[in-house]
């Protein structure tokens, strides 16, 4: 088993290494329901630093008693860092673009937009937000 170890603050945190073979999906955006329209909501602005998921997981887990499982993802599309509460479904990480990937199958998962947009938001990154159709 590789540990890779990361320094947040005064913390050391090692997060396990393992390989996968996913068909991972980027997302660029997604679309939401909000004050009775669909709107499409699109990533514009990125964070700086990969750090800032990690510091994300350690608020969860400390603030709000979440579990939250770490790990890095050798694929091959790169490296990521997979970020999966005990609640929802595995959001990945790229540690050099800072892309956001999910497995093709959990498109369909009926909390998609409510967990990703809350990752997305909690995490840094800055989304720009369309009307599609109003209801």
């Amino acid at each position: 088993m590789k540990v890779a170890v990361y320094r947040v603050g005064n913390e050391t945190i090692y997060v396990e290494r393992i390989p996968s073979n996913a068909k991972l999906i980027k997302v660029n955006g997604y679309y939401a329901y909000s004050k009775g329209r669909i709107v499409r909501r699109v990533i514009t602005e990125k964070p700086s630093d990969p750090k800032v998921v990690i510091e994300y997981a350690l608020v969860l887990r400390t603030s709000y008693g979440k579990n939250v499982d770490l790990k890095i993802v050798d694929h091959k599309l790169g490296r990521f860092i997979r970020f999966k509460r005990e609640d929802g479904f595995p959001i990945y990480v790229n540690v050099k673009t800072l892309d956001v990937y999910v497995k093709h199958s959990d498109l369909r998962n009926p909390v998609f937009t409510k967990a990703i947009g809350f990752f997305l938001n909690s995490c840094g990154y800055k989304t720009k937000e369309r009307t599609v159709m109003r209801i």
